[in-house]
């Protein structure tokens, strides 16, 4: 049976030194400075956390549809994306604004809720429109439509009140009459 020579072991230190006797002294202990440096810089990253961010939340219309109660009056049944772009979860209560199609007032949006959205997620809330008579001829012609929602939205946690302003484009669902997205 072949015997295999023992193999000297170096450790890290002794490698170190055996680098540091050779002809290129100062560059290689350069590297190895260099080379902790960005360990410790490794580990103490890994250890921070992310600062919170608070930013202002998105609010778009996803779909309209126009739909009539009992009492023979129109409204629109709308789907507002609520999207919260900050790094926390918050909690919505309360949304306050306008929508406009074309430029006109179509509508005002008083919401009241207690909806929590993780954060940087969207999340659909549903409302419904009292469509003014001009937003009412505006749906009819069955064509895209530009619009604005404006207001406020209201969180109590955290406790802030954030502006928001969205300009967008109302399309005609293909194949269903009244439906907007």
């Amino acid at each position: 049976m072949r015997k295999f020579a023992k193999l000297p072991r170096f450790s890290f230190l002794g490698w170190a030194k055996a680098l540091s006797k050779q002809r290129f002294q100062a560059p290689t202990m350069h590297l190895l400075r260099a080379g902790s440096v960005l360990l410790l810089a490794a580990l103490l990253s890994s250890c921070a956390t992310d600062p919170k961010v608070l930013a202002s939340p998105q609010v778009l219309l996803q779909s309209l549809r126009i739909t009539s109660d009992s009492k023979q009056q129109t409204h629109g049944d709308a789907r507002i994306l609520l999207h919260n772009f900050s790094n926390i979860p918050m909690t919505f209560i309360a949304m306050r604004g306008e929508f406009r199609l074309a430029g006109q007032f179509a509508a005002p949006i008083t919401l009241d809720f207690s909806l929590e959205i993780p954060a940087e997620s969207p999340e659909n809330v549903a409302a419904q429109l009292a469509l003014s008579p001009a937003a009412l001829v505006f749906l009819s012609a069955s064509q895209p439509i530009p619009y604005t929602l404006e207001g406020t939205i209201t969180t109590i946690k955290p406790g802030r009140t954030f502006k928001f302003y969205y300009e967008g484009q109302l399309n005609p669902t293909p194949g269903i009459v009244g439906a907007w997205r």
